[in-house]
């Protein structure tokens, strides 16, 4: 099942292959209201990647992104793994 918690400290499943990964997408929207206040919302998407993964083009896009993250966000984002597994696939 796809946790949709994307805490550093969150402790995730072990990731051994690309049936293991998830595409995730972030829609947010923030709405004014009256008296400076507003509203924040974030909608959450999460598809196996693998449904995607035949599409060279996303592929690449995916690959790419990942490949542009800097070591520190890696190491914080703890995606060593998948970074690793998603390069196999180049």
């Amino acid at each position: 099942m796809a946790i949709l918690s994307q805490l550093p400290s969150y402790v995730r499943p072990e990731v051994l292959e690309l049936s293991d990964l998830y595409f995730r997408t972030e829609t947010q929207t923030t709405i004014g209201h009256t008296n400076g206040i507003c509203y924040f919302f974030v909608k959450v998407n999460m598809t196996p990647l693998a449904t995607i993964w035949d599409d060279t083009e996303k592929r690449k896009t995916i690959i790419d992104s990942v490949n542009s993250i800097s070591d520190d966000v890696v190491t914080y984002k703890n995606l060593h793994q998948i970074k690793s597994i998603l390069n196999q696939h180049i």
